[in-house]
């Protein structure tokens, strides 16, 4: 059984995919900068997840 989260980053990066065949440049540019934001060592991994799930609720994701 795939866990509804596996579930969602499955259709992410479907979405990704498709979204790099029509717009390669700015995939490859937001790509790259979500490397370089989570490269940093100013904050921990941790804090980074806790930090992302906040902006996802404060924006209603799912």
């Amino acid at each position: 059984m795939t866990h509804p989260m596996h579930q969602r980053l499955d259709e992410i990066q479907q979405l990704l995919d498709t979204l790099g065949k029509s717009h390669p440049n700015e995939v490859v540019a937001f790509v790259n900068f979500m490397g370089k934001a989570e490269a940093g060592s100013a904050l921990s991994l941790k804090q980074k997840e806790l930090v992302n799930a906040a902006l996802s609720v404060a924006a209603q994701c799912e």
